[in-house]
């Protein structure tokens, strides 16, 4: 479900993405409470004015298996090269630190070893000072010598389509002329990414045909109802198109984002979809109810 929100946020937004400190940018000392082993409780420098090694830090935003299994594969690479040549940061950012931790301790045998895993002190925002986006999944930064070389603001996280170039931005940091494979470090046991949430179907390809008309900021109300009603006709013959569909209404709503999306039509449709599409069988738009 989160993916299909993130991608239909990616679809529809001009202005990019951006998260924490950018390229070129130093990164800023802040702590972390560690969970796990040693460091469990402990507070954790995770960055300090002096580190000049290669680092790899990771915000994980939202608890998705999408981003779980991005950010799990990542600092795979970074234990398989080893403390003494990058250091490895997953920091999670949540409200609730006391459920993360408890939930951390129920599969401690999901995340890679070697590495500093804890909780930001700060809350959902993260350490005030690195401005990062509480809308993106993973926020993903590639340093050396404390300044940031990459900066990955990832809403929709994947492996096949982020992956190669983080890999790509960790071999140019470490001086490796050739960059890792990802099929190396994708999880060869199904449990290795950990079921966080239950996995999102594909996208169903006419999403963005069918949507884009609907949303358009510009559409007048006639534009957009007869967009929409091309929408319920097709939702009406297909079964996984509506949920998706549901799904993503309901996403952005509870996000508090509808106002962000279109025109007020548009809006109207959205909230009709988000209690209309879901599991059960609606009826087709021309259909009445006896």
């Amino acid at each position: 479900m989160l993916m299909l929100v993130s991608l239909f946020c990616t679809l529809f937004q001009d202005e990019p993405v951006f998260s924490g400190p950018q390229p070129g940018e130093k990164l800023v000392p802040f702590v972390a409470t560690g969970v796990l082993g040693k460091d469990a409780d402990q507070k954790l420098d995770i960055v300090t004015e002096k580190d000049s090694k290669p680092c790899v830090l990771i915000f994980v935003h939202e608890r998705s298996r999408p981003a779980f299994g991005l950010s799990n594969m990542v600092m795979r690479l970074v234990q398989d090269r080893g403390p003494e040549k990058v250091a490895g940061s997953l920091i999670f950012l949540t409200d609730d630190p006391t459920e993360t931790a408890e939930w951390m301790n129920r599969v401690p045998e999901f995340f890679p070893k070697q590495i500093r895993l804890g909780i930001s002190v700060d809350g959902k925002e993260g350490p005030g000072a690195y401005g990062l986006n509480r809308n993106v999944s993973l926020t993903v930064l590639i340093a050396k010598d404390n300044t940031v070389h990459a900066s990955f603001a990832l809403l929709q996280p994947s492996i096949e389509v982020d992956g190669p170039e983080i890999f790509k931005a960790i071999a140019e940091v470490l001086g490796e002329k050739e960059v890792p494979k990802i099929a190396d470090y994708q999880p060869q046991r199904r449990g290795d990414n950990a079921p966080m949430k239950r996995e999102a179907a594909p996208q169903h390809p006419e999403i963005r045909n069918m949507l884009s008309p609907v949303i358009q900021k510009t559409a007048t109300d006639d534009e957009v109802a007869a967009a929409a009603k091309k929408v319920e006709e097709f939702a009406a013959e297909h079964e996984d198109f509506r949920i998706q569909i549901g799904d993503i209404a309901r996403r952005i709503i509870a996000a508090e984002k509808l106002g962000d999306y279109g025109t007020a039509k548009c809006q109207e449709y959205l909230s009709k979809w988000a209690k209309e599409f879901t599991k059960e069988v609606v009826n087709k738009p021309d259909e009445k109810k006896e």
